[in-house]
């Protein structure tokens, strides 16, 4: 669970550019602060010379956009607070990096320091706000620190961590003056929930289903996508988006035996490791201690259970599961991968079909013009993107032929529609794969084995380099 706040960081009276940034990023980096700079990242800029190289990116973008850098806004600041004892700095910084990663795109270079000297742990992300290009600026837009809210939730809840629901003045908080609330889960979890109860009651027709259904609040609205609305709810959801088994063919299936259904493990019932209560039990009292032991017995007993359930009779036969999930998550995740590349391809083509459009009369004048210095100075906003479309055209062009806008958009709309499929393969495949590792580690207890060394499991160890690549 992690609070956030953006700030930015401007120049004031009496200061230059290099002065100002310096004394921002020394404080975010200070060695008492980051475990003497050991959790301290950075992309495309060094945290020791990041002021220089910030300044001369706003020098550069004087120079080719022609226009002065107006305002004294030099940069932004990304405060990300983690509640206390839920992370440690590496995990902290490394989350940091993917939050920065992934509002930015790789189009600006930023700075990621961890500070420890609170209980709260918190990143301070500094990133310029001229992009790499020197061509553009970062516009912190209405609602943006809404934005940057949503991504820090979304990779808190990809790392199993908590989530911040209905926040109190979240914007401009940090955990040693904010207190979260407890997760709720969405209206699509609680109808998961409802139709497997539903059809752990073995119904016995698909009339007999909807009864169920209406006697928990719902109704079915049929049509040419089935869907389904609670009485508290101001929107239905559609069956056939929340997943395989959640179609209304797969329930019909179900009730006549035909298939069987893998119910939606609820949040409480996810596996946590075991507690440490050697590092527990200073300065508490045997209640205390006894509260942590029945809190591991109940997680072991809920990995014996998953066990004998699965059939699963051998620390090999646990391990062979976690390796075959880590193998198709690997796979999907090259498809996803390869989708994106695609998407930004076309993206791009779109791009520099626009610029050709927008520039090919005047660039038609400038030739005209004998190629004036002048002419193209006055114009070199229009005339450059021109240029750089003509040479992606050279280089990417089919036989000559440049796609039209009507089938680019077309493609995109057909790679972004099976992107979304693939994610709703993807996602519960992986929230499974994490709880299975989980389960791996107490099954090592339970099977009485102690862990070697030299022993690698996909999702377990640490990266050892501190170049993070996390995907966005």
């Amino acid at each position: 669970m992690a609070t956030t706040r953006i700030i930015a960081m401007h120049k004031g009276p009496g200061k230059s550019i290099r002065s100002a940034i310096a004394g921002r990023i020394d404080y975010a980096v200070n060695p008492e602060k980051t475990g003497n700079y050991e959790f301290v990242t950075s992309y495309r800029c060094d945290y020791h010379t990041a002021d220089a190289e910030f300044e001369l990116a706003k020098a550069q973008y004087e120079v080719n956009t022609g226009r002065k850098y107006k305002g004294d806004i030099l940069a932004y600041q990304i405060r990300q607070s983690f509640a206390p004892g839920e992370v440690t700095p590496e995990e902290a910084n490394r989350l940091g990096y993917a939050l920065a990663d992934r509002l930015l795109k790789g189009k600006h270079a930023f700075i990621v320091a961890t500070h420890t000297d609170k209980a709260h742990i918190h990143n301070h992300i500094i990133f310029n706000s001229v992009n790499l290009d020197c061509n553009g600026k970062w516009k912190d837009v209405f609602r943006s620190h809404k934005v940057i809210a949503h991504l820090s939730d979304l990779i808190c809840a990809e790392h199993n961590l908590s989530v911040v629901i209905n926040p109190q003045n979240r914007q401009n908080s940090s955990y040693n003056k904010w207190k979260g609330y407890r997760y709720k889960p969405s209206n699509r979890k609680l109808l998961c929930w409802d139709i497997d109860e539903i059809l752990a009651g073995s119904p016995k027709s698909y009339d007999a289903f909807i009864r169920k259904l209406g006697e928990k609040g719902y109704t079915l609205n049929t049509g040419r996508y089935v869907s389904v609305k609670h009485i508290l709810w101001q929107q239905g959801v559609r069956l056939d988006t929340l997943g395989d088994g959640y179609s209304q063919e797969h329930i019909k299936n179900v009730i006549l035996r035909k298939e069987k259904h893998i119910p939606t493990p609820k949040s409480e019932d996810r596996p946590k490791l075991l507690i440490d209560i050697e590092s527990k039990i200073r300065d508490k009292g045997p209640a205390y201690i006894n509260a942590l032991k029945v809190a591991n017995l109940k997680q072991m007993a809920k990995t014996y259970c998953f066990l004998q359930e699965n059939h699963i009779s051998s620390l090999d036969e646990m391990r062979k599961l976690v390796y075959e999930e880590a193998e198709k998550l690997s796979k999907i995740e090259d498809a996803i991968k390869m989708i994106d590349a695609e998407i930004a391809h076309n993206e791009e083509y779109l791009k520099h079909i626009r610029n050709y459009a927008a520039g090919k009369d005047i660039y038609a004048e400038y030739k005209k013009s004998g190629f004036s210095r002048e002419y193209e100075e006055k114009h070199h906003n229009v005339i450059q993107p021109y240029k750089d479309a003509k040479h992606f055209f050279d280089k990417y062009a089919d036989g000559g032929k440049i796609p039209t806008v009507t089938k680019l958009n077309s493609d995109l709309l057909c790679l972004r529609s099976e992107k979304g499929r693939i994610n709703n393969m993807y996602y519960p495949l992986k929230a499974k794969h994490r709880d299975n590792l989980t389960r791996l580690s107490h099954a090592k207890i339970l099977f009485d084995e102690k862990p070697e060394k030299d022993e690698r499991v996909p999702g377990l160890q640490k990266k050892k380099t501190r170049s993070y690549d996390i995907g966005r």
